[in-house]
């Protein structure tokens, strides 16, 4: 599998830069999540799940316990506190 290689856009690195410092924006909505907001989590669940297929669909070359972690970390950062169930087709994908 060929890799290409990923080069500096200056116009949006000092967007994912800045991002950086909003990490407090997002604190507030992590609360709610955490604390079982209807739709907020019902949201943030379905972006896990959907960066996982997204993921396993697109074969990006990421193992599936790898690509668990990262999600994991995803879920974590916007506030889930539990993961969601995923379908048995995208479980048997991830192994």
């Amino acid at each position: 599998m060929s890799r290409s290689r990923i080069t500096k856009d200056d116009e949006y690195a000092g967007v994912v830069e800045s991002s950086f410092s909003s990490v407090s924006l997002i604190e507030p909505v992590a609360n709610l999540i955490q604390s079982g907001h209807g739709v907020l989590t019902s949201s943030a669940e379905t972006a896990y799940l959907a960066f996982l297929a997204y993921y396993v669909a697109n074969g990006v070359g990421i193992k599936g316990s790898e690509l668990l972690d990262y999600a994991a970390s995803l879920a974590s950062s916007v506030g889930l506190v539990k993961l969601p169930s995923m379908s048995d087709s995208l479980a048997e994908k991830l192994k």
